[in-house]
């Protein structure tokens, strides 16, 4: 005989489900960061060059990368969501 209490057994699994992250979407929140740090990285050295690889600007640099590719993300996003929303409407007869 089971001595396991199947509602009690069930109540808790939502609850362990309800408060997990799907591990797809903590893999592709590692990815994005891991995307952005590489876009910044990129940027802050493209802007250590076009300043004249002067030495002692790195926290300068970074903060001028990092600001720049943010925005430019956020821009992105919000371009997607418009165009998202718009082809949406359309989709369900909305114009």
């Amino acid at each position: 005989m089971n001595n396991l209490n199947p509602t009690k057994d069930s109540k808790r699994a939502k609850r362990v489900k309800a408060t997990r992250r799907p591990q797809a979407d903590c893999e592709t929140e590692r990815w994005l960061r891991s995307v952005e740090h590489d876009l910044i990285t990129r940027r802050a050295r493209e802007i250590f060059f076009e300043r004249g690889s002067k030495p002692g600007q790195d926290l300068d640099n970074w903060l001028k990368a990092e600001a720049e590719v943010k925005s430019t993300l956020a821009e992105a996003e919000e371009a997607l969501k418009a165009h998202f929303i718009a082809n949406n409407s359309e989709l369900n007869g909305n114009n």
